[in-house]
């Protein structure tokens, strides 16, 4: 009968060990969830043309970590490319480049130095879908281009990070002008690529300690119940 009772008392146990263990990790799954999702947005661009220019195709050049003068928030160490606007009347796609494109419009899909196509304009604004357009580099330039004709401000270079690009018609080659910029604006986020589980808040710190705290006390009870099954088989092997 004791030796019944043993045997149940460590099946209480193993099942009380596997949800510990479930609980602790749920905890540390939940710690690391929350790190992940702080992630940092900020934008670049400038607002101070007052040139309406109509009919272009427009191209600018910009650096994620240049804010310029319509910038706001703080650049982060990785950057994704979620949405660029040259104002409302924007349409079309927007092409991003890695380089300077000396092509025409038409050829935008298939030019060097293509990294990403933005999906069709709404309200005036391309955006790059769920996650945004990985970029290579905070510091380093990239170049934007339209496919379509479209009306905005433009003024002078006062976006110390880039320069305009335009021309007429699709059928001929961007030109670029470094004393002007188009009136732009660009969102990035910063999505940090590693967790930091050590870094943990009161109310988690205190799902990832209960359970080991407990896992230790019943580690101690099953040393105990070992030692007491060892001594009722000494007592009965003497019987």
């Amino acid at each position: 009968m004791h030796g019944e009772s043993i045997k149940k008392s460590k099946g209480n146990f193993m099942k009380l060990n596997r949800f510990l263990l479930v609980l602790g990790l749920t905890a540390i799954g939940l710690t690391t969830a929350s790190k992940k999702a702080n992630a940092l947005t900020w934008t670049i661009g400038t607002n101070s043309g007052m040139s309406t220019s109509v009919n272009y195709y427009h191209g600018q050049s910009f650096t994620p970590n240049v804010s310029g003068p319509s910038g706001l928030g703080t650049p982060g160490a990785t950057v994704s490319l979620q949405s660029f606007t040259f104002g409302s009347s924007s349409s079309g796609n927007l092409y991003i480049y890695s380089n300077q494109y000396s092509g025409t419009p038409s050829g935008l899909s298939s030019g060097s130095g293509l990294i990403g196509v933005s999906s069709m304009a709404v309200n005036g604004t391309y955006n790059f879908g769920n996650g945004g357009l990985l970029l290579s580099s905070v510091s380093s330039p990239f170049y934007a281009y339209t496919d379509s004709s479209i009306s905005s401000l433009v003024g002078s270079n006062s976006y110390s990070g880039g320069s305009a690009y335009f021309t007429s018609n699709s059928s001929s080659i961007f030109a670029n002008s470094s004393t002007l910029d188009w009136n732009f604006s660009a969102t990035f986020t910063d999505t940090p690529t590693q967790a930091v589980p050590w870094n943990i808040e009161p109310r988690l710190g205190v799902a990832l300690g209960l359970p080991l705290f407990i896992g230790l006390r019943m580690l101690k009870k099953r040393r105990a119940l070992k030692n007491s099954s060892r001594k009722v088989h000494d007592l009965t092997s003497v019987r």
